[in-house]
């Protein structure tokens, strides 16, 4: 609700079944009053959080205009503009115990001074356990990387830009919580955002968003506890898995990140220096290091290593790399499989990256080597497996100079259809562009090979994006969506440009979130594969098979198309849906493919379904990759 006080000030009201979090007048500010959260109830307490305010600041104006800029069944968006031009956009669901806060244009601090179970409470903060400060209270800092206060109160050295263990998958999870009731309140910040937390006498925190810096839009979340610190960290873990980066365990770029790759695009492959199967003796040894050039690492905040890899023989474990002769990463498996992940066939052309130390990198050549263990099972002495290609990522601060993009159209909260059109303009930096790039965050067959369904969905091929939303040659450009055969979605969809710089500067723009499909008379559903066996491989007169669980009566689909990805698959002879042949094969020998497959709807059945591969080879098995195929179903 956005009503007027009785002195005709603007008040907004935020409310579902479990909070009320109101935005009204009082005092505080750098005018003696100023417009702040002054009632955040539990309503099955019927208990006010609040306290003096919740979301203050100290040199905010008064709010001149209030409205609702988005809406959709169970979710509606505010917008609040101040009179000294600070804006910001809250959101409340149906049903969640808590508000998203788009920080669009901010003042100096967020302060919030509340009453935790209506009084005071202690502090729950993630990592605090392993941090090198006590919960020390105001003008104390608890976290401080501002390089002008080292020297002063109680900072010693600047913190860490990555804040160590007090990151939760790049995020701050902090709340304050009675302990006799075991209510309060938290929230949820990003790491690379926040410069500077205070703790404010048990009752709250006051946060500095960039200070000293340039300041970027950023999104934080303010959230009810009622279940005691334990819950409190449960539930600011729950946000950024589920809400902030769901399913993103695969490191890579996010929304806002800034960094450049190096690639290595040239493909090759790791041998087991103890290798027993004679077939390996021809081989060339492959414990020789590959050199990467690296340019820039002024202003460079972390780095990774993204690997783009064919698993190969089945059960190769020990699959590591170690940059300039430190210490041994293991490059990152799949998701999800029931045993080892090296037991599945797997090719992995995604976003696979791994994070290092940025002390290991170095100004011009850097030395990886690659290396392979021992089968740990299906052994046949012959570890083995293919790097397609593999990317070192540098990452900045913001401040380090890059082209800026954003998406114009379409709007949060919009409804897709079957052709969507994305505008794109330049928002910032100077310099020319490369090019540009739009991604998307949604559910999909996992063309990547890493496990994951619901991700940001684009491979990497010689270190170039493919199967990604769309590219721009220019800014402003436009990138046309084709998303008839992409699966109705229970969760929001997001997009986000991915801007290049002729310098080389790579950045991501803040996402575009709340984007639903919105298909009239026409559905599509996606079926994914159960019991994937392991070595889903077949030669020499073996068959294998994996089953689709059709949940409903499939009567009504008009269309039908299986998706599959595939390794060495020419080598099969049949690929079969419910016994009936679908093709003789697909793709090529010693290499990975993706294919779409029409499947009748005649062979549909309600409840398993039963996709199989057959051959006689004696050469290299037809493979089929973790995690399966899946079944995309129209129906209008």
């Amino acid at each position: 609700e956005i009503r007027n006080d009785a002195d005709g000030r603007l008040e907004v009201v935020l409310e579902n079944e479990l909070l009320l979090a109101r935005y009204a007048v009082g005092k505080g500010g750098r005018k003696g009053e100023e417009w702040a959260i002054r009632d955040l109830v539990i309503k099955a307490a019927d208990e006010d959080q609040a306290g003096a305010f919740i979301d203050a600041s100290a040199t905010r104006g008064f709010l001149s205009e209030a409205s609702v800029i988005a809406e959709a069944p169970g979710v509606k968006t505010v917008g609040l503009t101040f009179d000294d031009g600070n804006r910001q956009d809250v959101t409340i669901w149906a049903g969640k115990p808590y508000l998203r806060i788009d920080y669009h244009a901010y003042g100096v601090n967020v302060v919030d001074i509340g009453s935790p179970g209506g009084a005071e409470g202690a502090y729950s903060i993630h990592g605090g356990d392993a941090w090198h400060r006590q919960a020390v209270n105001h003008p104390s800092s608890y976290y401080n990387r501002y390089p002008k206060d080292v020297g002063t109160e109680n900072v010693e050295a600047a913190d860490p830009a990555d804040a160590g263990p007090l990151a939760y998958r790049e995020h701050f999870i902090m709340a304050v919580v009675n302990g006799e009731n075991g209510r309060g309140f938290g929230r949820v910040v990003p790491v690379r955002h926040v410069s500077i937390i205070k703790l404010l006498w048990n009752k709250g925190f006051e946060l500095f968003p960039h200070f000293g810096e340039h300041r970027y839009p950023y999104t934080g979340w303010l959230f009810i506890v009622d279940d005691g610190a334990d819950g409190a960290m449960a539930r600011g873990r729950r946000i950024v898995d589920e809400e902030i980066l769901p399913g993103e365990g695969v490191g890579g770029p996010r929304p806002g990140d800034v960094y450049r790759e190096y690639v290595w695009a040239k493909r090759f492959h790791v041998l087991d220096t103890e290798a027993t199967n004679p077939g390996a003796a021809d081989l060339p040894r492959s414990d020789v290091p590959r050199v990467v050039r690296v340019d820039d690492l002024e202003g460079a905040v972390r780095a990774e290593v993204s690997v783009q890899y064919w698993g190969g023989h089945i059960g190769t474990g020990g699959q590591r790399f170690r940059v300039n002769g430190h210490d041994w990463v293991d490059i990152p498996q799949p998701a999800g499989t029931p045993t080892e992940p090296q037991c599945y066939y797997r090719t992995v052309m995604g976003d696979n990256a791994a994070p290092i130390p940025l002390e290991w990198l170095k100004e011009g050549d850097n030395e990886l080597l690659f290396v392979a263990g021992p089968q740990i099972r299906y052994n046949f002495g012959w570890g083995f497996y293919w790097v397609y290609s593999f990317t070192v990522r540098v990452y900045y601060g913001p401040d380090k100079p890059h082209v800026a993009a954003r998406i114009a159209s379409p709007a949060p909260m919009t409804a897709l259809g079957d052709r969507v059109e994305i505008e794109l303009q330049r928002s910032g930096g100077e310099g020319e562009v490369a090019g540009a790039d739009v991604i998307a965050f949604y559910e999909d067959f996992d063309w990547e090979g890493n496990g994951l369904h619901r991700q940001w969905h684009y491979q990497y091929a010689r270190g170039e994006l493919a199967r990604h939303v769309g590219s721009a040659d220019s800014l402003p450009g436009r990138v046309v969506w084709d998303t008839t055969w992409v699966a109705d979605q229970d969760r929001a969809i997001r997009l986000a440009a991915r801007v290049v710089g002729a310098d080389g500067i790579i950045s991501l723009s803040p996402a575009v979130d709340n984007l639903r499909l919105g298909r009239e008379g026409r559905s599509v559903r996606m079926i994914r594969a159960t019991d994937v066996p392991e070595n889903f491989g077949v030669r020499v007169g073996h068959r294998k098979q994996c089953t689709l669980d059709i949940p409903f009566d499939p009567a009504g689909v008009t269309e039908a198309r299986l998706v599959l990805s595939t390794w060495s698959a020419a080598h099969a002879e049949e690929i079969a849906f419910n016994g009936t042949r679908l093709v003789e094969n697909v793709g090529v020998v010693h290499n990975v493919s993706f294919d779409t497959l029409a499947v009748p709807v005649e062979l549909l059945r309600q409840g398993p379904n039963a996709l199989s591969i057959y051959s006689s080879t004696e050469h290299h098995a037809a493979e089929i990759n973790w995690p399966g195929p899946v079944l995309l179903l129209e129906t209008r």
